[in-house]
């Protein structure tokens, strides 16, 4: 007894062929799969840029901001890499120099005061909504205590009343 021939290959009209959307949306969302996996939130988004920081047990992780270094040659700017700069370059970053901190006539720090100034105005003319209010400071282990409330009197009266300090930790060394 012989079969009928299938009617459903008779019926079939060719289709030019496609992309297989199936097996390109699997890769795609194996890809996704991977890159959210070893994505980190958490890492160094600041490398210290002073050698010897002051040691704290707090595990709060840094943002991040406008960040200024202390040493004990001057108040810079912090760039990255600024840990490997030469006396030269370093200078080009130099917002004040150290003679303005040993003044005890002076309470406030005229330069830094014109640079966190300009600092706002380009703030305000890149059209950024709001000004910011944060700055993290990096300062030797050795620097005088009356530089850093001079630092902090002269940041909080230019309007930057957050202030967060670079520190090693116990646990892993790092910022």
């Amino acid at each position: 007894m012989a079969f009928a021939p299938s009617k459903r290959r008779r019926l079939k009209t060719t289709q030019p062929a496609g992309l297989m959307l199936t097996s390109m949306m699997d890769i795609m969302v194996i890809i996704l799969l991977f890159l959210l996996k070893t994505y980190a939130v958490t890492g160094a988004l600041m490398h210290p840029s002073v050698a010897n920081l002051p040691v704290s047990t707090a595990d709060k992780s840094p943002r991040k901001t406008l960040s200024l270094v202390l040493t004990s040659s001057g108040l810079y700017e912090d760039v990255e890499g600024f840990v490997d700069l030469n006396v030269a370059r370093r200078a080009e970053y130099r917002i004040a120099p150290v003679s303005e901190f040993r003044s005890e006539k002076e309470v406030t720090l005229p330069s830094l005061e014109v640079f966190l100034k300009e600092r706002r105005q380009l703030e305000s003319s890149l059209g950024k909504a709001g000004l910011s209010r944060e700055m993290t400071i990096q300062a030797e282990k050795d620097i005088p205590y009356a530089w850093i409330l001079r630092l902090i009197n002269a940041s909080s009266t230019s309007g930057y009343d957050i202030l967060e300090f670079v520190v090693e930790t116990d646990a892993g060394g790092g910022p």
